[in-house]
This record gives structure tokens, C-alpha cells and sequence, in this order.
């Protein structure tokens, strides 16, 4: 997100701070029944953030966004792609979730509410 809203150079002073609380969650979809290992999961993460105005300390926007990615388990034999497979969910649910916060962040700005 701040590559996202600096565009990678330093940018001006900051007139207001983000804050973000996150939690993420794994979960087993679908379950091989001969093996009783997870075939499909389910990586979530949810987040709650305010945008809060230096000069005064008061919030300005407060929300709430959540993201649901799956990804396949191919198995005990395959630790690495399993790894992998997490891994990319991941990033993929944070991808949607900086999205969520930047398409609210620039409706205020632009806006004004």
C-alpha cells in the first residue's frame, strides 16, 4: 500500500496515520475421506483500520474489510507445494485487502467523506 500511494519515492510529510488491526484464519475445506488430510483450504484474513488526522487525533474514516482465498493441499508428499500454495493465498488475500483500504481511502479523499 505505500508503494501503492508513493509511487516509491519518499513523498510529502504525512498528514495522517492508518491504522490497522488484522487477523488471519486457515481453514480445511474439503477433506480426502481414505486419508483424512485436507485436499482444498481456505486462507482468510480480516481487518478492521481507521484513518486517523494527525493535527487533531480524531478518526476520520473508521471500516471494516475482510478477503477468502483458497488453495489446493496436494498432499503429504509434497510439503513444498503445499508451502507454496499458502504462501501465494496469502498474498493474495493481503492483495484484496489493500485494495479494499485504498478504494475507501480514496473515496474520502476525493470526496471529502
Amino acid at each position: 500500500m505505500i508503494f501503492d500511494f508513493q509511487g516509491g519515492s519518499g513523498g510529502t510529510t504525512p498528514t495522517h496515520l492508518l491504522k490497522v488491526q488484522m487477523s488471519a484464519s486457515n481453514q480445511q475445506v474439503i477433506v480426502d475421506i481414505t486419508t483424512a488430510r485436507a485436499d482444498v483450504q481456505q486462507f482468510g484474513i480480516n481487518v478492521s483500520f481507521s484513518l486517523v488526522e494527525k493535527a487533531t487525533g480524531k478518526p476520520v474514516i473508521t471500516g471494516t474489510t475482510f478477503s477468502r482465498v483458497s488453495y489446493d493441499n496436494p498432499g503429504q508428499a509434497q510439503r513444498f507445494s503445499n508451502a507454496r500454495g499458502q504462501r501465494d493465498a496469502e498474498n493474495r488475500a493481503a492483495k484484496l485487502i489493500a485494495d479494499n483500504v485504498k478504494a475507501r481511502l480514496a473515496s474520502y479523499f476525493v470526496a471529502g467523506t
